[in-house]
């Protein structure tokens, strides 16, 4: 019997008995070993993922905590490493009746080894996207597609030390591979205490099936009535713990597949679930009426200014301009006296939300006055003509020069023709701006794209400037000390409260800049405004900046942007609520009401932000909402602002609901146009 198992079992005997099936137990047995080499690799790269952040066990997160995200983490790992083996399962079936132990032997050794070498890839990656962007891999990754790739990858090696963590990964692959390579060497065997379960065929059915049984399983992360899922990795209070639960493979899919549904016909399924969008906008605009034309909701007249009509209008979007430190808990970092000082002077709208989380996102959104449900407007064919949106477009009608400069190249996500096509008569990017200020793979400096303004812009007509800067993002390589940078030295206030995952000295180089920008912004509006006295400047963020001196910042921190209006002639006289929420989605409405005469009739989402007798608004964002209590995300977080409440059931709900029809009515505008479907 010992030699029948033998002549059985073994590669080398195979030859001798060609007819003779292989077991498959034994094939399964081998795949199983290298199975179980992948697991635990991706347990290391999670542990080694938590070390790099800086996880510390405390008096909120214990070992019980630990254990649950690694658990739930190997529910997840096994669903994706079974998938990947599924090719070689299916390989396995064939070879056992048409043995070719060699060709076998290839295969496993470059399917496992790729699926290896990826997974230390991404796992070294996904540690320095956390750090700037805290999270796993979400829709950012695309910005390395969308984005001045070259640009991408020169800030990956200077912030990120990219060529020494991929050196890392090399050696490790090549350790990885002499690991396969030995237990490759041992063939395929059933071990000689599972050789009797064999004997019957009844037995070898049974042994099927619970193969079958585990491999199903493990492909879907479960033994339950449904396979593990997206939700399932929120398993303890402690984000960094949740987050690593997903890295790396189930993070990229969930990624991968989200932007694929949003940008195709199911993203509006998923922004609006049976796709009503004629209900999506009676409901958002609180009107009955039932049109044809999407664009009648958005259509409305001016009521006339509210005093000085404004002749020059500056829409200053700064990078990573966020507005936490600008609140007087972080006053000892003085890293926004600046603008501060312009928003006592005039007006800020502390309650206010960018549109997206990315800067181009929340760009495509500004210039063309829809909100992006996901979509990318500036690369849709629709937006290769002018939408009735367009802020551009409609201070054109209204007889203004418009204008954008962008301190970087216009070739980064076609803004250049994307403004273009969206009205703006003039377009200026870091090309135009050679001779002004020090450059970088990202553009122009701050100081250079104000100077490049200063000689551009003349009196002699009303001007419309729409300004997105670059100098607050990485690389980071300013040379603080010559600019005159004070901070030296987290305050011992601060110090004791640093996010223990930040090094001090690299961040405090990073809001260094954010210092640089304040500074330069609020000098070029301070001399602007001694030039043309009649101008109004809009100051706001593109998004959060993604670091924060805190571990565990507020949802409010992590999501606002300032709003500061500054104009002492055109905002004379004009009472102003500054606790009133507001997204950029409404400054269209707000710089138009300002601007037009009565009765001028005009395109809009959002709604006038200095309006007095307009219904309590709501700030709407990509993702989030603000009112004057509390701070929400679609995610289920919920936060009170200071002397606020945490919302109710009911009010999520509503809320929830007004975010999607908000979304969806950019969304459908942009993928479909203004036609609606048949009212029945």
């Amino acid at each position: 019997m010992t030699d029948h198992w033998r002549i059985f079992t073994s590669m080398s005997d195979q030859r001798m008995h060609p007819r003779e099936p292989i077991p498959y137990l034994s094939l399964f047995l081998q795949s199983c070993k290298l199975w179980l080499l992948c697991m635990l690799v991706l347990l290391v790269c999670r542990l080694g993922f938590l070390l790099a952040l800086d996880f510390g066990l405390d008096a909120r997160t214990d070992l019980e905590d630990l254990f649950s995200a690694l658990q739930q983490g190997f529910r997840f790992d096994a669903r994706f490493t079974t998938l990947w083996f599924l090719p070689l399962l299916a390989f396995d079936a064939w070879h056992r009746w048409q043995p070719m132990p060699r060709l076998r032997q290839r295969l496993q050794l470059g399917w496992v080894g790729l699926y290896l070498t990826l997974s230390m890839l991404l796992s070294v990656v996904v540690v320095g996207y956390y750090r700037e962007y805290d999270d796993v891999f979400n829709f950012h990754l695309f910005g390395l597609v969308e984005d001045d790739t070259q640009a991408v990858l020169l800030t990956l090696y200077k912030e990120y030390a990219l060529l020494p963590q991929l050196l890392l990964v090399l050696v490790l692959g090549l350790v990885l591979s002499g690991v396969l390579q030995a237990l490759l060497r041992t063939g395929p065997h059933v071990p000689l205490r599972l050789q009797p379960l064999q004997r019957s065929r009844g037995m070898r059915v049974v042994l099927m099936l619970v193969m079958l049984v585990l491999i199903l399983a493990a492909a879907r992360g479960s033994f339950g009535g449904r396979p593990v899922q997206e939700k399932d990795s929120a398993v303890t209070a402690n984000e960094l713990l949740n987050k690593s639960v997903l890295m790396p493979h189930a993070s990229l899919y969930y990624t991968l597949r989200q932007y694929q549904e949003l940008n195709s016909g199911e993203g509006f399924e998923a922004l609006l679930p049976g796709g009503d969008i004629r209900g999506a906008a009676q409901a958002y605009f609180n009107t009955s009426a039932s049109h044809k034309d999407l664009d009648q909701y958005l259509r409305v007249e001016a009521r006339g200014p509210k005093g000085r009509v404004p002749q020059h209008v500056f829409v200053l979007v700064m990078e990573s301009y966020h507005s936490w430190p600008m609140l007087d808990e972080y006053a000892s970092l003085q890293l926004a006296e600046g603008v501060k000082g312009l928003a006592r002077e005039g007006v800020w709208l502390r309650n206010f939300l960018p549109a997206s989380h990315s800067t181009m996102r929340t760009l495509q959104s500004i210039i063309s006055g829809l909100p992006a449900g996901g979509l990318r407007i500036n690369l849709e064919p629709n937006s290769y003509q002018t939408y009735p949106t367009s802020l551009a477009a409609i201070f054109n009608r209204l007889g203004y020069d418009t204008h954008f400069f962008y301190g970087g190249y216009l070739s980064w996500h076609r803004v250049g023709n994307f403004a273009d096509d969206q009205g703006f008569a003039h377009i200026h990017g870091g090309g135009h701006m050679e001779g002004y200020g020090r450059h970088n793979e990202w553009g122009v400096d701050d100081r250079g794209l104000f100077d490049y303004m200063r000689q551009s812009l003349s009196p002699d007509r009303p001007t419309l400037s729409v300004v997105l800067s670059t100098t607050n993002h990485p690389p980071y390589d300013l040379k603080l000390r010559s600019e005159g940078f004070p901070l030296k030295a987290f305050p011992e206030e601060i110090a004791e409260r640093l996010n223990p995952k930040l090094d001090a000295n690299k961040y405090l180089r990073q809001l260094g800049h954010f210092w640089y920008a304040d500074r330069e912004v609020a000098r070029f509006v301070r001399e602007m405004a001694e030039r043309f006295p009649d101008s109004l400047f809009v100051i706001t963020g593109d998004h959060y900046g993604r670091d924060h001196v805190l571990a565990n910042p507020p949802l409010y921190d992590r999501n606002s942007v300032p709003l500061v209006l500054y104009g002492p002639d055109v905002l004379k006289g004009i009472e102003v609520d500054e606790q009133r929420p507001g997204g950029q989605l409404d400054l269209l409405a707000t710089l138009v009401e300002m601007v037009a005469p009565a009765g001028f009739e005009y395109h809009r989402v959002g709604r006038d932000l200095l309006a007095a007798d307009q219904p309590e608004p709501v700030a709407v964002g990509d993702g989030v909402l603000m009112t004057r209590d509390f701070t929400l995300h679609r995610s289920g977080a919920k936060q009170a602002l200071p002397g606020g409440r945490v919302p109710e059931a009911d009010e999520v709900e509503a809320l929830s609901q007004l975010h999607d029809q908000h979304q969806a009515i950019g969304w459908w505008r942009v993928r479909n146009g203004a036609e609606l479907p048949s009212a029945h």
